[in-house]
């Protein structure tokens, strides 16, 4: 069936509700967050965010009780919506924020009704923000990415347009426990010392104070565009805008683990026979959030970048065999919880599927990197995926 117009803006991500198969959600920059019931095809419930929203997740755990939804906005704000309820349950705040606010517009209208009494700082404030009013500047700031643990789903971790990975425990009153910090290592004093596990039910008082300690410190130099748990919750897996990838070990002190990706994923990179002017690079650029995937029982993450999907061993960073088929950049990738097989879809509408692969001591190796469906037959498929 088809939903019609679901929302009035860019659709930024569409998921299903944790393990519950027969609801979905969708959510765009319009602000709107909506769930659907999968077997009619309707809205059930709409929560109205105000800010756009660059993504959103759920909990992957079987728990009943637990029906909230983080919204990842535009605000800077990660807003935390019940289901049960059909409320805002809270708001976590703390990230940096790239939008402005209908208060910030009026704030703005009412310094510059004053005549022309502004400070310098109220003169900038007002320029930029009529400025943006006009539509020439690209509104991309705040919270771009958002996943909960699969080992408890009161850890939360977000990541924002200026590099920095927050891990959030969701029933603190102090919710934020830690700032990843790219320089710290499993190894560092200051990252043994914290005791922070998420793999413990009670932190250690030394883990709020951490906060404060990380001030300034960030997870990448540029914004996240995506975070992935391991399916074990050992590790968290980011990835940056510009391609860079590190890994978080989960359970000692949320590491650094200094693992070096062997290939660096180019998530817009411009495809053959277009420009900068007609649907090239810029305009394949987007804001917020990308999707990317950590195949189930592979410790294989699968990666955007241009036409293609980079495969790599999350523990090591081993490079794979790449995915390749698509001619136009992949936008959102997916792996079947169940069968060893990997989504891909790209600007252009078309999606494609790889299976039959091969498991072997944990990791998994591609036997083929032909698309089992859409197969076409001019396109000239390397067994080893490296194009």
């Amino acid at each position: 069936y088809r939903l019609g117009r679901a929302h009035t803006s860019t659709i930024a991500k569409a998921d299903w509700f944790g393990h519950e198969k027969q609801m979905f959600m969708t959510a765009g920059y319009d602000g709107n967050l909506r769930v659907w019931d999968a077997e009619r095809g309707e809205s059930v419930h709409t929560f109205n965010i105000r800010d756009r929203i660059y993504s959103f997740a759920s909990s992957p755990q079987r728990t009943p009780s637990h029906s909230l939804i983080a919204a990842a906005n535009s605000a800077g704000e990660v807003r935390l919506c019940d289901l049960a309820t059909g409320t805002s349950a809270h708001t976590l705040c703390g990230h940096s924020g790239g939008s402005m606010r209908s208060s910030d517009l009026l704030m703005a209208d009412s310094a510059t009704r004053t005549g022309g009494n502004l400070s310098g700082l109220s003169q900038a404030f007002a320029a930029a923000t009529a400025t943006r009013r006009q539509g020439l500047v690209a509104d991309s700031g705040g919270v771009w990415s958002a996943v909960f643990s699969p080992f408890d789903d009161r850890y939360l971790a977000t990541g924002d347009s200026e590099g920095v990975i927050r891990v959030w425990d969701i029933r603190r009153v102090d919710a934020c426990l830690t700032v990843l910090d790219q320089y710290l290592s499993a190894s560092s004093s200051l990252s043994a010392r914290s005791g922070l596990s998420l793999f413990s039910h009670s932190q250690p008082a030394a883990a709020s104070r951490g906060v404060e300690d990380s001030y300034g410190a960030t997870g990448h130099d540029e914004g996240v565009v995506s975070l992935q748990f391991s399916d074990d919750g050992l590790y968290l897996y980011s990835l940056d805008r510009d391609g860079h990838a590190r890994l978080w070990d989960c359970g000692r002190g949320l590491a650094n683990t200094m693992v070096a990706y062997e290939k660096r994923a180019k998530p817009w990179a411009r495809t053959a026979g277009t420009s900068a002017d007609a649907g090239g690079l810029q305009n394949s650029i987007p804001r917020g959030g990308m999707q990317t995937v950590i195949v189930p029982g592979a410790y294989a993450v699968a990666v955007p970048s241009g036409p293609s999907v980079l495969l790599s061993e999350v523990r090591t960073g081993r490079a794979l065999p790449s995915l390749s088929g698509h001619f136009h950049n992949v936008r959102c990738v997916t792996a079947h919880p169940f069968r060893p097989e990997v989504y891909a879809g790209a600007q252009n509408g078309v999606v494609l599927r790889w299976a039959a692969w091969k498991g072997l001591g944990g990791s998994m190796e591609p036997s083929t990197t032909v698309p089992v469906d859409n197969v076409d037959t001019w396109s000239d498929y390397s067994s080893d995926g490296d194009n």
